[in-house]
């Protein structure tokens, strides 16, 4: 019931939820229930294009507690976090294109 709680605080359905469970766990090389640095290396590197640079600013969103793994609270709060902040910048998008002559208002 406190999983559902919060799920539901965050704006997350319980299926958003299980599939997330499922990219995790399919991430999750030796099964242990976290995701190492070591894993989260081979799974990028397995990126084409993928920096070192990128590979540090992904583990820095996804390692919230700073332990070098990243468990299934981790991994679903920095995804929702991400997706919050598009969400965020495409609105402040949207409403500068409304907002013809730049007062913070959108008129008629």
């Amino acid at each position: 019931q406190t999983v559902a709680r919060l799920l539901t605080d965050i704006g997350l359905t319980a299926k958003a939820y299980k599939g997330l469970e499922k990219i995790f766990e399919e991430m999750d090389i030796n099964g242990d229930g976290t995701l190492s640095l070591g894993e989260l290396v081979e799974i990028c590197s397995k990126m084409p294009g993928m920096t070192e640079k990128q590979l540090e600013k992904i583990v820095a969103k996804l390692d919230r507690n700073g332990n070098c793994n990243v468990d299934i609270s981790e991994f679903v709060a920095a995804l929702v976090m991400e997706t919050d902040e598009l969400d965020e910048r495409l609105i402040k998008k949207a409403f500068a294109k409304m907002d013809k002559n730049g007062d913070a208002r959108v008129n008629k």
